[in-house]
């Protein structure tokens, strides 16, 4: 999404008592590339009772030249490039994925993401993890 890979991983965690799991299940990150972009994550499973679909998912990202919200729970993609808003149509994820590994398969496809792709993110993750322990940054 940025063009770069990342560097620098900053991760701190909180574990709220009203579950029992032995794991933190909030997670807010900071990640800074190797181009100068940095991007914060904002992970967890901490959602008021009731919540009506169990989960919630967005998207922002932020530049010079324009800005992009992708909202999972209302289906919904929001850009807004040089003073104009658009809402572009978005593919159901899981159907996208679906197409994509099928066409890698019966048509010789690359497909949009890698091996190296999930063993960057498992770095990434590793790093974030590191990071909770130390409290220090991590570089990657």
């Amino acid at each position: 999404m940025v063009g770069a890979e990342a560097k620098e991983i900053y991760c701190m965690s909180a574990k709220h008592d009203r579950n029992s799991y032995t794991v933190e299940d909030e997670t807010f990150t900071t990640i800074r590339f190797d181009n100068g972009v940095i991007a914060c994550a904002h992970i967890g499973w901490c959602l008021p009772e009731g919540h009506p679909t169990g989960f919630d998912f967005k998207l922002d990202i932020t530049g010079t030249n324009g800005l992009l919200n992708l909202d999972m729970v209302r289906q919904g993609v929001e850009k807004h490039v040089a003073g104009h808003t658009s809402f572009p149509p978005m593919a159901s994820p899981l159907i996208a994925e679906d197409r994509s590994f099928v066409d890698a398969v019966l048509y010789d496809k690359d497909v949009p993401v890698t091996g190296e792709d999930g063993l960057k993110a498992v770095e990434m993750t590793l790093a974030a993890l590191e990071s909770i322990k130390t409290g220090r940054p991590v570089n990657l």
